[in-house]
């Protein structure tokens, strides 16, 4: 890692010309962002797309049937979903399991909703609803959705799912009208929220100093996973 002076790099200038990246988008390949980073919630989000290209965060959705009694076929039993009824008659589950992630000694956290261990494991049911796609993640691992809120497509809505006492994006991805996969958004060694704050934080450290550009719109582009800088699908 190179380090260089902000007056070599111009910045100062930048600054004392009133430049900070107002309608300017700027894309961080890297290994994802941390969108519930104080540096860039503030007055709303900058990161205003998040994308998944590793099998980091990957929920693996497959389609399913409706069984009796409001229960759903879900990948590791049935799923209780009640009166959660889907507009066009279709349902997927998956799952974020964090033991399929706790092996990698380089993954800074597999303890998603912060519970002292990292054996859950999230059962994830989408289906239509208003002719859009949404989410029902078991944050509290009882089989059961009925307690659980709709999560919009993060793209879509910049809605943030929690888990515990951490929020993620939930992205959906579609094509003509057809749901062909769905992924936690997480930055698994935050390398790329390092990285995307430098550019475009807000006050990340509450001491008045902002990143370089910290009104432009950032993408998320995760394309690096904790386990191998090469991951890419």
């Amino acid at each position: 890692c190179s380090f260089f002076p902000i007056h070599d790099l111009k910045i100062d200038l930048l600054k004392k010309m009133g430049s900070n990246g107002s309608g300017v988008k700027i894309a961080i390949l890297d290994s994802g962002i941390s969108a519930e980073s104080k540096a860039f919630t503030k007055n709303g989000t900058n990161i205003v797309n998040w994308q998944n290209f590793t099998a980091e965060g990957n929920l693996n959705i497959q389609k399913t049937e409706i069984l009796q009694n409001g229960l759903l076929k879900g990948k590791y039993g049935t799923i209780k979903i009640g009166k959660i009824l889907s507009d066009d008659g279709n349902y997927y589950v998956g799952a974020l399991e964090e033991a399929k992630l706790k092996d990698n000694p380089y993954l800074e956290f597999v303890d998603f909703n912060n519970d002292g261990d990292s054996t859950d494991r999230f059962d994830v049911v989408i289906l239509k609803k208003k002719s859009a796609y949404v989410a029902y993640f078991d944050t509290n691992d009882d089989s059961n959705i009925e307690d659980e809120s709709a999560v919009k497509d993060y793209n879509d809505s910049f809605e943030l799912l929690k888990v515990g006492n951490r929020k993620f994006p939930l992205i959906i991805n579609k094509e003509n009208g057809s749901l062909l996969s769905a992924h936690i958004g997480f930055d698994s060694i935050g390398h790329g929220t390092g990285i995307a704050t430098i550019i475009a934080g807000k006050d990340p450290l509450g001491i008045g100093i902002d990143g370089i550009a910290p009104e432009a719109q950032l993408l998320a582009i995760k394309i690096y996973s904790s386990k191998t800088s090469i991951d890419i699908i």
